[in-house]
């Protein structure tokens, strides 16, 4: 039989999604932090678009909560596409619908023509500068169960406000307690920012994408110790997430 490209498809590389929930309320407009926060996006998408492991991709949505309501600023979009494209940067307004960011991600997450169950663990990252002004408890346990549960979750607190706020809290939980990385201020936000990157890029490259790899506890300031593989009952090597 002679052979025919037709019938051959090169295998579909196996997605990473990354959301991003991006608070680009009024307050964010003070003191340079929504400029910082977009600075460090653009360099996490051009960090992402640098990874070159085979059989994976990086895509990232983006989610911002303004005014009063959250949307969908990107869909999912390869990360080497949205450089090309270009990030929209973000302006500040309007009041905190941390809840309506929640309830859109994990729409996303649960919908399998978005997130495929060939895609690996999602990494969702919640960003703001103050307490949610919505309804955000209800949505907040809900992202707690099915599909969304699945993903590995990060917070980054801006300011004082922020540290202390309870939703932020939640979202960890206990199992990703160490996936906190709070910026005081403006100025801090792009090393923060940069500490979750590193933290999702070093998961890309990884044997196995699936895999979480956490802080240990230090036992001193002056002494880190090494990240962990966490292990994870889920997952061999090349398996994917099993949505």
């Amino acid at each position: 039989m002679a052979f025919e490209p037709k019938m051959y498809k090169a295998a579909q590389p196996k997605p990473l999604p990354v959301i991003l929930m991006l608070d680009g309320s009024r307050s964010m407009s003070s003191k340079g932090k929504i400029e910082s926060l977009n600075e460090a996006v653009q360099k996490m998408i051009h960090t992402f678009s640098q990874q070159t492991q085979r059989g994976m991709e990086i895509w990232v949505a983006i989610i911002v909560f303004k005014e009063n309501s959250a949307y969908v600023h990107t869909e999912y979009t390869p990360v080497q596409k949205l450089e090309a494209k270009g990030f929209e940067p973000l302006t500040a307004n309007g009041r905190t619908p941390m809840g309506g960011a929640l309830k859109l991600a994990k729409e996303m997450i649960e919908d399998k023509s978005k997130t495929p169950s060939r895609a690996y663990r999602p990494a969702a990252v919640l960003v703001s500068d103050g307490a949610p002004t919505d309804e955000w408890q209800q949505p907040m346990e809900a992202f707690m169960e099915g599909r969304s549960a699945k993903c590995q979750r990060f917070v980054m607190p801006i300011g004082p406000e922020a540290d202390q706020s309870k939703s932020l809290q939640l979202f960890l939980g206990d199992e990703y307690i160490e996936n906190r990385y709070y910026a005081r201020e403006a100025q801090d936000i792009a090393l923060a920012f940069n500490e979750i990157t590193m933290s999702i890029s070093q998961r890309a490259v990884s044997k196995d994408p699936n895999a979480i790899l956490q802080k240990q506890a230090q036992t001193s300031a002056a002494t880190p110790t090494e990240p962990k593989q966490e292990q994870n009952e889920l997952l061999p090597d090349d398996v994917s997430m099993p949505f």
